[in-house]
């Protein structure tokens, strides 16, 4: 028979042995459940991270799908600006064209202007109009240097006489008679009286006959030679031309672009 002291020893035993039990058993469940339940939390996340990874996977295919479009609009786009530029240079090219034709056409005319409009005003009055005008200028005209005459409204109430001449020459004589003419009297340059128009004495001014382009390129060239003290601006075939001053080499205005550089 075992002792008391060994058998309380080996209740002892027993006790200890069941309290160790208990709490390893607890200590498993508890790992077990936070076992569990991290493996619940990353089985989740996978999910998530899966579902991030597909999502980003669209995104990278969307960003590829708009690249590849912007790179194609930008394509078009390149190709339209160099279409557009080849269309400039060619409708530039169409304008020239034409204006030369104008200008070619308008040689041998000039316009006068300010010459009030009698009633019932014909072709035949107004061709004696052009005569008497020459003769004041000491131009010897005929009829038949005359081509044609006719009327144009330039603004409202106020028309101007277009002549046709037969040649150039002819233009030409009767513009360098009026220049002239004006210079050497300052003080009464060609007016009505001269051509003995009834009513107050009006001013009348002869130019040569200018397409639309080249009235706006004189228009702004006036305006320059104004603003920055150039003494000579005037035409020529059709041309604008300036010029300093007296002994100053003279500048063929061939549109705005030449105006602008002379203001650098």
């Amino acid at each position: 028979m075992p002792s008391r002291h060994e058998a309380e020893a080996r209740g002892t035993v027993t006790r200890h042995t069941w309290k160790h039990d208990d709490g390893y058993n607890s200590l498993s469940e508890l790992l077990r459940l936070y076992t569990e339940r991290t493996d619940s939390k990353l089985e989740s996340l996978q999910a998530s991270l899966s579902e991030i990874i597909g999502q980003n996977a669209e995104i990278k295919k969307t960003i590829c799908f708009i690249t590849e479009k912007y790179d194609e609009i930008l394509l078009k786009m390149e190709t339209l600006e160099a279409e557009r530029k080849e269309d400039r240079i060619y409708i530039n090219q169409l304008e020239d064209r034409v204006e030369n034709l104008e200008r070619m056409a308008n040689h041998s005319k000039i316009e006068i202007r300010n010459i009030p409009k009698a009633p019932g005003e014909t072709k035949e009055d107004l061709c004696k109009i052009v005569t008497e005008t020459a003769a004041v200028l000491e131009i010897p005209l005929q009829k038949p240097d005359i081509k044609d005459a006719f009327r144009v409204n330039k603004k409202e109430g106020i028309s101007t006489i277009v002549v046709d001449f037969a040649n150039t020459r002819t233009k030409d004589d009767v513009v360098k008679r009026i220049r002239q003419f004006n210079k050497k009297n300052k003080e009464n340059k060609l007016n009505t009286a001269h051509i003995k128009m009834s009513g107050p004495a009006k001013p009348i001014y002869i130019v040569e006959s200018l397409t639309l382009r080249a009235q706006r390129l004189f228009y702004l060239a006036r305006n320059f030679a104004k603003d920055n003290a150039y003494k000579f601006c005037w035409t020529s075939y059709g041309r604008v031309f300036l010029k300093k001053g007296e002994g100053d080499k003279q500048i063929l205005i061939k549109d705005e672009a030449d105006i602008n550089n002379l203001r650098k």
